[in-house]
C-alpha cells in the first residue's frame, strides 16, 4: 500500500468534471452514450463490487476486456476502489498471461469469461461489476499513487512490468486536454477518432470536462 498523499488523484479529477458537466457526454460508444453524470455513477456502483470481492488500497487488479464503454469503466471503478489497473490484451498466450499475473503481484482479474485453471488469482466475471448495490455501506480505499502497469513488448527477454504513478497521468491528460482545446474550433468538443485510437490512455480521456470520447 502506497496511498497518494493529495487530493489530486484521477478519480477525484474525474468525479469533480462529474459534478461540474453532469449532463454533458462523456462517453459515446457505438450506440451507447453516457453523461458524466452516469458514468460516475456506473464506475462507482462497479467500484463497490470491487470493495466486497475483498480488494484494498494498492490491489493490482487486471483487465482481460477488449476496449469498450465496459473497459473504461472498468478502469474508472479499479481507481476509485484505490487500486492499479493491468491492462492485458484477450488472447495473450496463458504463458504469458500467468508470468505478467505473477510477477505484477496481480490479486484479482476482470475477464469477459473466467477460465478454470487459473491458480492464485480472483476471476471476477466484468458482469459482475455492473450489478445494482447499495453505495451506502461501502468504505472505499484511498486512492493508491499508482494509477497502472504497463508491460514491454519483451522482444529480449521476459516482458518487464513499469508501474505509472497517478501524478504522471493527470498531467499527461491535461496536457492533451489543453493542446486538443487550443486545437478545435470553439463550438466542437470532440476529439479526433483518429487521436483516440492511437493513445494508450484512451480511457481516461473523459476525465476532461470538455472532450468527448467517441469508439
Amino acid at each position: 500500500m502506497d496511498a497518494l498523499q493529495t487530493n489530486d488523484s484521477l478519480f477525484d479529477i474525474f468525479r469533480e468534471t462529474a459534478e461540474q458537466y453532469p449532463e454533458r457526454t462523456a462517453l459515446d460508444y457505438r450506440n451507447r452514450r453516457y453523461t458524466f453524470r452516469e458514468l460516475l455513477s456506473a464506475s462507482e456502483r462497479a467500484a463497490a463490487q470491487l470493495v466486497h470481492a475483498g480488494v484494498s488500497c494498492g490491489s493490482v487488479i487486471g483487465i482481460e476486456l477488449e476496449k469498450s464503454d465496459l473497459y473504461l469503466i472498468t478502469v474508472l471503478a479499479i481507481l476509485r476502489a484505490g487500486c492499479i489497473y493491468l491492462p492485458m490484451k484477450p488472447g495473450l498466450p496463458e504463458k504469458r498471461l500467468a508470468y505478467m499475473l505473477n510477477i505484477s503481484g496481480t490479486s484479482h482479474l476482470i475477464t469477459a469469461k473466467p477460465i478454470s485453471g487459473r491458480l492464485g488469482i480472483q476471476q471476477i466475471s466484468v458482469k459482475q461489476l455492473f450489478i445494482d448495490c447499495n453505495l451506502d455501506d461501502v468504505v472505499f480505499p484511498p486512492p493508491d499513487r499508482y494509477a497502472y502497469i504497463i508491460f514491454t513488448s519483451g522482444t529480449t527477454g521476459d516482458p518487464k512490468g513499469i508501474l505509472i504513478r497517478q501524478e504522471s497521468v493527470v498531467n499527461l491528460i491535461r496536457s492533451m486536454s489543453a493542446r486538443a482545446t487550443e486545437r478545435l474550433p470553439s463550438s466542437s468538443t470532440r476529439l479526433p477518432i483518429s487521436t483516440i485510437r492511437k493513445r494508450r490512455n484512451f480511457c481516461l480521456m473523459p476525465l476532461s470536462g470538455n472532450i468527448i470520447l467517441r469508439c
